[in-house]
């Protein structure tokens, strides 16, 4: 179904606070780009582990240092990397194998290991701009459908980017980061 249709018969969108992100076109795009860019790739674990670390329940943490709370394209992205980290082998096969890629390159991997906060935020746009860009051409998206996806993506952007100057106004999040590489990678993946 088209942006077009899906607008036409009352789907919903980013800018409505009362709708979940499984509703927006946009956030689904994120959750499955983010899902099929980790199998493609075959993302190790411990890489996963280092953009959701694990909690004191073993379940992954939402972290603010990669997130932001409440962003329409940060959250469908977390959910992803969680559903993913979850997997389970593919049955039937003789060896167990759960992904399809042979794992990151290790320059992506170094980055992602970086005490440097802005180094690893990098890395993280870097795969999901990789990740969009791939799941968007093979939407194979006319060009109104296009430019309706990157509106809807800059209004999610910008929802996500607000949310990062009130979480660094609460001491929620550092005061000198300017930047949500979810948000930044999704939506230059459709600025190219």
């Amino acid at each position: 179904m088209s942006v077009v249709a899906l607008r036409s018969a009352g789907a919903a969108t980013i800018n409505n606070a009362h709708t979940s992100w499984t509703q927006s076109r946009a956030s689904q795009l994120v959750f499955f780009a983010v899902l099929e860019g980790l199998y493609r790739d075959g993302v190790k674990n411990d890489d996963v582990d280092l953009i959701i670390p694990p909690g004191k329940s073993g379940k992954p943490r939402f972290d603010n240092e990669h997130f932001v709370y409440a962003c329409p394209l940060c959250h469908p992205a977390f959910e992803a990397f969680c559903v993913y980290r979850q997997r389970e082998d593919f049955f039937g096969l003789k060896a167990p194998v759960d992904t399809f890629g042979p794992g990151l390159d290790q320059a992506v991997t170094a980055s992602l290991r970086s005490n440097d906060s802005g180094q690893r935020r990098q890395a993280i746009e870097g795969l999901i701009n990789r990740w969009v860009s791939q799941r968007l051409e093979m939407m194979r998206l006319t060009e109104a459908e296009c430019e309706a996806m990157t509106r809807e993506l800059e209004k999610g952007r910008k929802q996500g980017m607000d949310g990062l100057k009130q979480a660094a106004q609460a001491g929620q999040a550092s005061q000198t980061r300017t930047n949500c590489p979810i948000c930044d990678g999704s939506f230059g993946a459709c600025r190219r």
